[in-house]
């Protein structure tokens, strides 16, 4: 079965509910989530390229607010400028054709404080627990192994705290439900502000604890094959 069959039995299976998901976040009767705009025609995120960290996060939770939420979610396929902060997305240089730069989101934001716990969709396996701590990385990092229905797919939880490295480690069997670890601050999640990275991951080429969660416009069709929208495995009627 190629990538692009994959996702779409794996996009089927869910839209027909054949089995239950569990929320990865657990909202009090007062949470309200609401969808934010942080991509390129946001112009106020361009505004903010270029100041501290510190102004992104004030700016993300008082839009939140604004927008009569208390928890801000989305930007799956958003095109977004603030990668170009770090090397980390850029090919080579900044002379690279645009297309080669990675800035097209693959997964999608929960933005939330520090320390709210996150739970697991579908039963699964933990692959890898692992810190990629590089400027504007995922931070702690871990990716789960699921097998529903006799189909394999993989859930990563980006720019969590160091603590939820000892939570799990590589080989626990986690019902649906269990706690996968806790969201990180700016100091230890790449230098972002809090919030859950969550990606889904048909095929996953190794072991090393990462994967991309920003393409290039150039290889665009390819991560949409492998990498569906999470929200509709993220246990939420949004």
């Amino acid at each position: 079965m190629n990538t692009d069959s994959k996702s779409r039995s794996t996009i089927e299976l869910i839209k027909n509910k054949t089995f239950e998901v569990q929320p990865i976040i657990r909202l009090l009767s007062s949470d309200k989530l609401v969808k934010l705009d942080l991509s390129n025609s946001n112009k106020k995120i361009s505004e903010l390229q270029s100041l501290d960290i510190s102004h992104l996060t004030d700016y993300i939770f008082s839009y939140t607010k604004e927008l009569g939420g208390t928890i801000g979610y989305g930007g799956y396929l958003e095109q977004r400028v603030w990668y170009q902060r770090s090397e980390l997305f850029l090919k080579e240089s900044d002379n690279i054709p645009e297309e080669n730069k990675r800035s097209i989101h693959l997964g999608v934001d929960f933005w939330l404080d520090v320390g709210h716990s996150i739970y697991l969709p579908f039963n699964g396996e933990v692959l890898t627990c692992v810190n990629n701590n590089a400027n504007l990385d995922y931070g702690p990092t871990i990716i789960v192994k699921h097998n529903v229905d006799d189909f394999a797919f993989h859930t990563l939880y980006g720019h969590l705290s160091l603590e939820s490295l000892e939570l799990v480690k590589p080989g626990m069997i986690l019902e649906a439900g269990a706690a996968i670890g806790k969201i990180g601050s700016d100091k230890v999640n790449g230098g972002w502000p809090p919030h859950l990275h969550f990606q889904i991951i048909i095929n996953l080429p190794d072991l090393s604890g990462d994967y991309p969660g920003v393409a290039a416009p150039a290889n665009i069709e390819f991560y949409k094959e492998n990498c569906p929208d999470p929200l509709i495995f993220s246990g939420f009627d949004i």
